[in-house]
């Protein structure tokens, strides 16, 4: 059976979601092309449960405090192949929300979610989401 993310219904059993993110890692760093502008960098294990769709993705989310101002950006991790991944096999997944648009300064804290959907697409199922803040990353949003 070919997933695009979610949760597939099995008479009498919870199934597995297609994808699970683990080791999640958050950080923000000046822009390598932008002096005084900064990126935030997604870096997370996958492991497939089932096989995926070509063309199946991994959509990230940020939604950084700046100034306070809340700004948001979406990015897709150039995970090519994703398709040709095992069941039961982990990979390692890197993204770079604001790699386009660079925050003009360091951020008080930054909510990250990670989706599994198309590429390019839609952001697609929320699997996991974290805040980041100067001082270290925690599971779930962060506060308002």
């Amino acid at each position: 059976m070919l997933l695009m993310g979610g949760v597939a219904a099995v008479a009498g059993a919870k199934a597995k979601p297609a994808v699970e993110v683990s080791s999640v890692q958050i950080a923000v760093t000046e822009h390598g092309l932008h002096e005084g502008k900064h990126v935030v960098v997604v870096k997370f294990d996958a492991t497939l449960n089932k096989k995926v769709q070509k063309g199946a993705a991994f959509n990230i989310k940020a939604k950084c405090k700046v100034g306070g101002k809340l700004k948001v950006d979406t990015n897709t991790a150039m995970t090519s192949k994703l398709h040709e991944v095992e069941p039961g096999e982990t990979i390692q997944v890197e993204a770079k929300p604001f790699i386009l648009h660079p925050l003009d300064q360091r951020p008080e804290n930054c909510s990250v979610a990670i989706h599994f959907g198309k590429m390019f697409g839609n952001t697609g199922a929320k699997l996991v989401e974290h805040c980041w803040t100067g001082e270290g990353t925690t599971e779930g949003a962060c506060p308002k």
